[in-house]
């Protein structure tokens, strides 16, 4: 639960590299919402498999409080059980 990488189609939101952001909601499917505060700590180009350009932000959380860490935590362990499902 360190942080989240986020692609942003570009000009959509005019992010800014050491920007720190409060009160970033993010929506945790089939787990709920977690509200956390973060730091981009990187922004590049990306090239999607479909040919469009995105930008990805890389944000790092700051003070993420422990129950956040346990949701994050527990969104991960359900996404981890659900791609091991579909391998069988």
């Amino acid at each position: 639960g360190g942080g989240v990488g986020l692609n942003i189609p570009h000009g959509e939101l005019g992010i800014q590299r050491d920007a720190q952001y409060a009160g970033v909601t993010l929506n945790l499917p089939d787990i709920g919402v977690a509200t956390v505060e973060m730091r981009v700590r990187n922004i590049h180009d990306v090239t999607m498999a479909n040919g469009k350009t995105h930008q990805r932000a890389v944000c790092q959380f700051v003070n993420l409080a422990k129950p956040m860490v346990n949701l994050i935590q527990r969104y991960i362990a359900h996404i981890d059980r659900e791609r091991l499902a579909r391998k069988v």
